[in-house]
């Protein structure tokens, strides 16, 4: 990794301070909301991704509450790339971007490699869409360094 490109994912990932429950979460904050969500996402608490989810997910996540574990809706949610990245989270978090949308992507990881030969850098991030009444998980995301770099810093 380039010297930039390094200092970059240092600033993304700077550490911040986690809520004692998630009651006490101040949904009005992306990064708070992130980090409540991955936490819940790791331990596979699914009354907390119910209530932190965006309303399109929330039926989701209640849906799997019945559903419950060992159920094929259980086994594919909680499979693929996205859940390995949550389960390798080192707790760190960076600031959000925003895209033309207005969803908040919080990065949680850096994901390098190389595909068909072409080094690349991608910066997984939490999307979130802010409902009025606070932001709620919409997605698991990976765009590039370049393309989470022309996202912007404010909604």
């Amino acid at each position: 990794m380039s010297p930039a490109r390094a200092a970059l994912a240092a600033a993304l990932l700077a550490l911040l301070p986690v809520p004692a429950t998630a009651q006490e979460i101040d949904r009005a904050d992306p990064v708070a909301t992130a980090r409540a969500a991955l936490v819940a996402f790791r331990t596979r608490d699914l009354e907390a991704l119910s209530r932190l989810s965006n309303e399109t997910n929330r039926e989701t996540f209640a849906q799997l509450l019945e559903a419950g574990p060992g159920s094929e809706m259980y086994d594919e949610i909680f499979s693929g790339w996205q859940v390995e990245a949550v389960d390798a989270w080192d707790g760190a978090l960076g600031n959000p971007r925003y895209d033309s949308q207005g969803h908040a992507h919080v990065p949680f990881a850096i994901d390098e490699g190389e595909w068909e030969g072409t080094p690349y850098t991608d910066i997984l991030t939490l999307v979130m869409t802010d409902e009025g009444a606070g932001w709620g998980i919409e997605d698991i995301n990976s765009p590039d360094l370049e393309r989470f770099g022309d996202m912007a810093p404010t909604p």
